[in-house]
């Protein structure tokens, strides 16, 4: 299933196989904006920098005269010294929680999904340091051995020494590195694609066979123009004008929705019919209003067989829209239990029959209500992985709802949701208008087949299976000889 169809057709219809590598830029290109920006921004506000040493630093640069990147970089990494590696490593995954997961570009993503799917290997190199980086890397499904970027040099103590491994990665150190990378795994520069948006990147863009720029800056821009290089474009991802109109929009849809559900209950029907036909009709007609469109394909799957145990992959807060307007009726949810203490959406869930549950502990004995669930009719929707995931890679699957499937004697259905993501990220209330949601109904399991002893197993095939439709596969990569190896060497600043 292709996101972006016209963006990915020469890949999609172009050469396949490891022999193919696709490099990525980070900032401006993988992600919207500049990661190092919120990274300083926390850095300072947890005392890991001090706004006046920032400063200092900054003034350094602009009075030396030298211009580009390299020169902010040797300063902010040398005012590193003496910090504690660890504390950068919990600043990168915060930062990425907080601020970057949101910034990742739909169409970037759709890239690396389609190059990854011809069986390509893909590279992020970039000049961030890895604690920017691999975290992003981590999302996209990319191993973080296939990051290159600044690295830090640590001492024994877990402690920045202040300086770095050359070369460092930016400018003619990226050249240096993808060429090495190369040189390990296989693979030339002319079987070699490369995203970038900066003229900084031209000693490696002017290297590979297939350069791309992405939203380039003016002075790329020219040289792509001279040189006929395709110029990709990429929407945007922080809320503006029209985010805020149709989030309205979406909002007001609900009121028309809860008619829907005052219709059911004027019918004799219960106070959880009539919510779930709310919720179902604002699924209906409250994603329209907000721009975003649901492709859905395999839906006559959850036709076939019910009740079952249906279960999907947890990205966003609009998925519990979409599994509503899904099943429609005749089921009930699993939810955590702090959902249940919730003030907005507590009394909502709680009249809707939701089986509250406690993520950590609580052991099997807490899905008796989901079993009599079931035994009674009732379908029962679960996120396996117990939590939202980071961005659209999906976490390690649980075993109750594969626990609750062979108990009840019911299929288990799988729902793939590809990129609800993009239509509302974790931490955002602004909905993303012009999002098309893709989501895949596969055919559902029969749960008798299963040996009782085996169910993280089968959770974790299942688990196996979602990485598949959703393009996570990696090619497996043999290394050539040692002897093909570059090693970046530190340098004493």
């Amino acid at each position: 299933m292709a996101l972006f169809p016209a963006l990915t057709r020469d890949i999609d219809f172009g050469p396949e196989g490891p022999a193919q590598v696709a490099f990525f830029d980070l900032d401006r290109t993988l992600v919207d904006g500049y990661s190092v920006l919120p990274f300083l921004a926390e850095a300072v506000a947890t005392g890991l920098l001090r706004p006046g040493r920032l400063l200092a630093q900054l003034r350094v640069v602009l009075e030396s005269g030298r211009g580009g990147l390299g020169p902010l970089l040797e300063q902010l990494i040398a005012g590193l010294r003496g910090e504690r590696e660890a504390d950068l490593v919990a600043l990168g995954e915060r930062v990425f929680d907080r601020h970057i997961s949101a910034r990742i570009h739909p169409e970037a993503r759709a890239l690396v999904r389609a190059h990854r799917l011809r069986g390509h290997r893909v590279v992020i190199v970039t000049s961030a340091i890895r604690y920017q980086a691999e975290p992003v890397a981590r999302a996209l499904g990319i191993d973080p051995d296939d990051v290159l970027c600044t690295r830090l040099v640590v001492n024994g103590q877990g402690r920045f020494t202040g300086r770095w491994y050359l070369p460092g990665c930016w400018n003619e150190g990226k050249r240096i590195l993808a060429r090495a990378w190369l040189r390990r795994h296989g693979g030339t520069l002319a079987d070699a694609s490369f995203y970038t948006d900066s003229h900084e990147d031209l000693p490696l863009l002017e290297r590979v066979g297939r350069p791309r720029v992405v939203d380039p800056d003016s002075r790329l821009l020219a040289g792509a123009e001279k040189a006929g290089w395709p110029v990709l474009r990429f929407r945007g991802r922080r809320a503006n004008g029209e985010s805020l109109l149709r989030t309205g929009l979406s909002l007001s849809g609900f009121y028309g929705s809860a008619l829907a559900g005052a219709g059911r209950l004027l019918r004799g029907g219960s106070v959880r019919e009539a919510l779930g036909d709310a919720v179902a009709t604002w699924g209906r007609i409250g994603m329209p209003l907000a721009g975003i469109s649901v492709r859905v394909t395999g839906e006559q799957h959850l036709r076939a067989a019910r009740p079952a145990v249906v279960v999907f992959n947890h990205q966003s807060a609009l998925d519990a829209l979409i599994i509503a307007r899904l099943l429609r009726r005749d089921f009930t949810s699993l939810c955590k239990r702090e959902l249940e203490r919730d003030l907005l959406f507590g009394p909502a869930f709680r009249a809707a029959g939701a089986i509250f549950v406690d993520r950590e502990g609580g052991g099997l004995a807490q899905l008796r209500p989901a079993l009599e669930a079931l035994r009674a009719g009732q379908s029962l929707a679960v996120a396996p992985e117990g939590t939202r995931s980071r961005a659209t890679l999906p976490g390690p699957f649980k075993r109750g709802a594969f626990y609750l499937a062979l108990r009840a004697r019911v299929p288990l259905i799988p729902v793939v949701i590809h990129n609800a993501v993009d239509a509302l990220p974790r931490g955002s209330v602004m909905l993303r208008a012009g999002t098309t949601i893709e989501v895949d109904v596969l055919p559902p399991i029969d749960s008798q087949t299963w040996n009782a002893q085996h169910l993280q197993a089968h959770a974790d095939s299942l688990r196996d299976r979602y990485l598949e439709v959703l393009g996570f596969r990696v090619p497996r990569v043999v290394p050539l000889s040692a002897e093909s190896t570059i090693d970046q060497m530190p340098l004493a600043s």
